[in-house]
């Protein structure tokens, strides 16, 4: 699915308000792009990691599972790289003084320490944020603290 990049300074000094509302549009382009070809339901995503922790379940199972597992991984790691970008540019938008960023496509990054409850956390059950490691919290810790200033 690709992955989007967090904003890299040398893009961050040169950008404007004009030029934010662009990249903004293009990571909620990337977002609303994913909802629309995963077809991975949480309800699967729930039924694959059940299948895989139960060692009685037949191979053909926990392999068909498996694959329905590593589509949603691979959306959810896609999302997340566009949700990271997003934010950044959301903070950069209020810091530039361009008013209200637009809506966003992309889920909110929610500050989760324990993995089981980024699964809970997941944007396609129900919620509208995605977690961060305990590394990734600590790289992008300035946004998730200005992502929720910036709103």
């Amino acid at each position: 699915m690709g992955r989007m990049y967090p904003l890299l300074p040398v893009e961050r000094q040169n950008l404007t308000c004009d030029s934010a509302v662009i990249e903004l549009a293009k990571a909620d382009q990337f977002c609303k792009h994913i909802h629309e070809v995963n077809d991975v339901s949480c309800g699967e995503v729930v039924a694959s990691t059940a299948a895989a922790a139960i060692p009685v379940v037949g191979m053909g199972v926990v392999a068909a599972k498996a694959d329905s597992l590593a589509a949603y991984e691979e959306a959810r790691a896609a999302m997340k790289s566009a949700s990271v970008r997003r934010a950044y540019l959301t903070v950069a938008y209020a810091d530039l003084g361009c008013g209200r960023p637009p809506p966003s496509h992309c889920p909110l990054l929610c500050d989760v320490a324990v993995p089981w409850q980024a699964l809970k956390s997941g944007f396609w059950c129900r919620s509208k944020c995605v977690g961060l490691s305990r590394g990734e919290r600590r790289v992008h810790g300035s946004i998730l603290s200005g992502e929720a200033e910036a709103k």
